[in-house]
């Protein structure tokens, strides 16, 4: 029996139709569209993560053509990956 690893989420942009969430088993998601949902975060709990203010992790997005982009946009907001923002972070000496 195989247990369930991976999510993929499938947001369409169609009026009217929420986003899907499909559950999948390791290697079966379609489209290289898989991720792990303890690596999915948003702008607010991010900004909270590192410490900084929703609006400067807003800034963020805007000033540097680095930072990571969206993994999906939904209503409530954009969503990112952790681990990808984290990295980012790292890379910078900040004051």
């Amino acid at each position: 029996m195989t247990t369930p690893v991976s999510v993929v989420l499938d947001y369409t942009h169609d009026r009217g139709r929420e986003p899907r969430v499909d559950n999948y088993t390791e290697g079966e998601a379609p489209m290289g569209r898989k991720w792990d949902l303890d690596d999915l975060a948003g702008a607010g709990d991010l900004a909270r993560l590192l410490g900084v203010s929703r609006a400067t992790f807003c800034n963020w997005q805007k000033r540097y053509p680095d930072f990571p982009k969206p993994l999906v946009r939904l209503a409530a907001g954009p969503v990112f990956s952790r681990e990808q923002v984290l990295k980012w972070h790292a890379q910078w000496t900040w004051e």
